[in-house]
């Protein structure tokens, strides 16, 4: 993708599809994972879109399926 993006998986030492996850459930917001990697939050939206990632209340891959459980009577 970019020299920033292999910077980033070079520091955390695992491939970003694994770090962007683990700082949004840190962050719980864009903004601050971009603050923390030194990039803008366009830059994050755009790596979740390449990686095939989304936002749910947490960050998943784009065809994980949604459990739904029913309230229990």
């Amino acid at each position: 993708m970019s020299s920033k993006f292999a910077e980033i998986e070079a520091v955390y030492g695992k491939p970003i599809k694994d770090v962007l996850p683990e700082l949004y459930n840190k962050h719980h917001n864009l903004r601050d994972v971009a603050n923390e990697l030194g990039v803008s939050q366009g830059t994050i939206s755009f790596w979740l879109l390449k990686l095939g990632l989304e936002i749910r209340s947490q960050i998943v891959p784009h065809d994980a399926e949604i459990e739904i459980k029913e309230p229990a009577l």
